[in-house]
């Protein structure tokens, strides 16, 4: 819960909002429009209840480990949700009834679950995904502000940008 404004991006005792352009402010529109279009592509695709929340996270974070092809457990997925577990089982239980991933029993452990997207919820997640890259990557396009792969508390105007 955000309890006081400029938090995350105070860089020292001055916040970065303070330091905001014309240009500043407009890209940030163009983001919020991406991440409502972003929003309504996830409808589309996956219906309105997975458009956000644990249903997506869990989504996002399969995808991520089908892209690394790597399994995840029951309990990353659990986590990766953020929610309590009954809320994520219940999750789960969406997510599979839908055909977008599987609940496999570990070959060893049989106390152990692994969890996988279908290929209709790799198929899904690559839909919504490729949309959501390029409304990002044009809202991010022209006069604005650039965060560094240091983190965001490098962040600085794309005309003072350092060439890493």
């Amino acid at each position: 819960m955000i309890t006081k404004t400029g938090n995350i991006a105070n860089k020292g005792d001055q916040s970065l909002r303070t330091r905001l352009t014309e240009d500043h402010v407009r890209q940030l529109g163009r983001l919020g429009a991406a991440h409502l279009a972003a929003e309504r592509v996830r409808t589309s695709v996956l219906g309105p209840d997975l458009r956000w929340g644990p249903g997506w996270s869990m989504m996002l974070a399969l995808y991520d480990a089908h892209s690394r092809d790597r399994p995840y457990s029951l309990k990353q997925l659990y986590d990766a949700a953020g929610v309590n577990n009954a809320t994520a089982a219940r999750w789960l239980g969406i997510l599979v009834q839908r055909g977008l991933m599987l609940r496999t029993p570990d070959a060893v452990d049989g106390r152990k679950h692994w969890a996988i997207l279908t290929e209709l919820g790799v198929a899904a997640m690559e839909d919504c995904l490729l949309v959501e890259s390029d409304l990002f990557n044009t809202a991010l396009a022209g006069p604005g502000l650039s965060v560094s792969q240091n983190g965001p508390d490098t962040v600085r105007p794309k005309s003072v940008r350092r060439r890493d």
